[in-house]
C-alpha cells in the first residue's frame, strides 16, 4: 500500500469511528442490529427463493438491493446447482454499484468510500471507481460493470428471472 493510500485509510477510519461513537453506548447492541436488519436466516435456499421472489413481488426490485446481500448469497448458492449454468452470475462488487446507481451515497467522502478505503486499500474516487479498482483486470472490471448493467436492468422492470427467481 502507498502511503497516501495508508494516510487517507488511517482518515477513513477516524471519519467512521467519529460517527459510530454514539452506537457503541448502547445498552443491547445486538436487539438493535436485530431490530435494523429485516432480513430474516433462511433454512434452507427454497425459503430465501420464496422471500426474495415475495420482496420482489411486494416492494420491487429495487428493495431486495437494501436486503444485506441476500440477493448475492442467493444467486452464489443457485448458480453452484446442477443446473446453474443456465442462470447469471453476480459478483459483490456488481450489486454494490447498482446500490449507488440506486441511490446509495457512494460520493468519495460517504460511508460506504471509507470502508472501501478501509477494508480493500482503494482510497481513490467514489466507491464504483474503488470497487473495480481492486479488480485484477480490465476484462474482470468489463465482466463486473456487464453484470451490473444487466442487474439494473433487471430490478428496473421487477423481473429477476435471469438469475433464477420468478415474478
Amino acid at each position: 500500500m502507498e502511503w497516501k493510500s495508508v494516510r487517507l485509510a488511517e482518515q477513513a477510519w477516524q471519519s467512521l469511528a467519529g460517527r459510530c461513537a454514539s452506537l457503541r453506548d448502547l445498552p443491547d447492541r445486538d436487539a438493535l442490529q436485530r431490530q435494523l436488519d429485516p432480513v430474516p436466516a433462511f433454512a434452507s435456499m427454497q425459503a430465501q427463493a420464496r422471500w426474495l421472489a415475495g420482496t420482489l413481488g411486494q416492494h420491487g426490485g429495487a428493495a431486495l438491493l437494501w436486503a444485506g446481500n441476500a440477493l448475492g448469497a442467493y444467486v452464489e448458492e443457485r448458480t453452484d446447482q446442477p443446473d446453474g449454468d443456465v442462470f447469471e452470475t453476480l459478483d459483490p462488487e456488481a450489486i454494490q454499484i447498482v446500490r449507488c446507481r440506486f441511490a446509495e451515497e457512494c460520493s468519495a467522502g460517504s460511508d460506504a468510500a471509507h470502508a472501501a478505503c478501509i477494508t480493500l486499500g482503494a482510497c481513490e474516487g467514489d466507491v464504483p471507481q474503488r470497487l473495480l479498482a481492486t479488480l485484477g483486470s480490465r476484462a474482470a472490471r468489463e465482466r463486473v460493470l456487464r453484470q451490473a448493467d444487466a442487474l439494473e436492468r433487471a430490478l428496473a422492470r421487477d423481473d429477476l428471472s435471469v438469475y433464477g427467481l420468478g415474478r
